[in-house]
């Protein structure tokens, strides 16, 4: 007999399903927006290497990453997100800070 997956697993792989790749960007952005705007320089947020899960049960995201995406490693310089379907996204943590910042000096 083969092993159910639990419940929260095959609901975490459905949500993920539905996320477009501008969903996940956005993921990688709101990963450390809070971080950026409460003042935290790109070193800092980059010797924190955090982690956390992206959602109810979707994936997880963390600076650089923790284990093989699209088979190779990456370091602190890159957002790391797997989700729950398998897909993988990186992207250059310096580009998503980059974005933030701009974003919070043309709102005032």
């Amino acid at each position: 007999m083969e092993d159910k997956k639990p419940d929260h697993i095959i609901k975490g792989e459905k949500l993920a399903e539905k996320l477009t790749s501008n969903d996940v960007y956005e993921i990688a952005i709101n990963f450390i927006k809070g971080d950026v705007e409460g003042g935290d320089s790109i070193g800092s947020i980059k010797a924190g290497r955090k982690g956390q899960t992206a959602g109810e049960f979707i994936g997880f995201a963390s600076i650089g990453s923790l284990g093989e995406i699209k088979g190779k490693n990456y370091g602190s310089d890159f957002i790391c997100i797997k989700l729950d379907d398998d897909r993988e996204f990186t992207y250059k943590l310096k580009n998503i800070y980059d974005e933030i910042k701009h974003k919070q000096t043309t709102l005032f």
